[in-house]
């Protein structure tokens, strides 16, 4: 099963549907739009929480962009959500917008998600990439509930979660939800090259970035302003990339585009599965 085919099946039975939003760069902002794009094509009109709504508000520790990396690893749920139910959100479906939140790095997602999977009948994460070697994301998934199904967005993901979910029946694969959107009105000619490299936590060393060139990482902010990270793309006509949204909105705005390795299997399986037959992207890892 993909996205669509859930998504259409939603639609003809009319059911209420919530979307959780997750936060992240401003390259996850297109994850979000995707969504909400193929959404609107099937007419379902959801419900949405994210971290301004007050469930957040009451239920989260305050967190603000712009803090030191530590800030993550300190980003916890208040004791009480521990304890409580959301209270006053119940429903039949939940879909969890689809982000990089399980990786080996970044993985406070689960703590926000898991109080949402008692107080909904079917929960889907949506095409997210998964590294068990973490082992708070090995302990999440092999310990989800039945009602809880998965869609991994590359192979590498697919692969380890099939081989440690207990539910196995509830695992699919399908591309980004980036690739729904429109792209349309960002597409014109560039000039010049972009290397585009994150160089946080989750940087692969093989990533260089010639003495000569300045590293302009157009992801650094935050989901809400994908607007202004396809307009700077859009101004060049080569990207060099090791952030995966960067890469896939370079292919999609047909630039020439070349995707480097991440500190895990994140961008190699993106553009195994999504990229490598779309004749402008070409793959510089091993």
């Amino acid at each position: 099963m993909k996205t669509e085919e859930l998504f259409r099946q939603k639609a003809q039975n009319n059911e209420e549907v919530f979307l959780l939003k997750t936060i992240g760069n401003k390259g996850d902002g297109l994850i979000l739009e995707g969504t909400e794009t193929l959404l609107r094509k099937q007419g379902i009109k959801v419900q949405k929480i994210n971290q301004n709504s007050n469930f957040i508000r009451r239920y989260l520790t305050p967190f603000k962009f712009g803090e030191p990396k530590e800030a993550w690893k300190n980003y916890k749920l208040n004791a009480s959500l521990k304890k409580n139910y959301p209270d006053g959100i119940r429903g039949k479906t939940l879909f969890i917008n689809g982000c990089g939140g399980y990786g080996p790095i970044f993985d406070g997602i689960i703590d926000e998600i898991e109080p949402f999977f008692n107080v909904f009948e079917d929960v889907y994460i949506l095409p997210s990439s998964f590294d068990l070697c973490n082992e708070k994301v090995k302990k999440f998934i092999t310990t989800l509930p039945i009602n809880v199904k998965i869609f991994a967005r590359e192979r590498y993901s697919h692969n380890s979660l099939e081989q440690n979910m207990k539910f196995r029946e509830n695992l699919f694969m399908d591309d980004d939800m980036a690739f729904n959107m429109d792209f349309g009105k960002w597409k014109k000619p560039g000039q010049g090259v972009l290397y585009s490299m994150r160089t946080d936590e989750e940087k692969n060393d093989s990533s260089i970035i010639p003495k000569d060139v300045e590293n302009n990482d157009v992801s650094v902010g935050i989901e809400f302003q994908w607007v202004s990270f396809l307009e700077e793309i859009s101004k060049y006509e080569e990207v060099h990339t090791n952030r995966a949204h960067v890469a896939i909105a370079a292919s999609m705005l047909d630039k020439k585009t070349f995707v480097y390795p991440n500190a895990y299997h994140k961008l190699k399986g993106i553009y195994e599965y999504s990229l490598k037959d779309r004749p402008n992207v070409t793959w510089k890892g091993e």
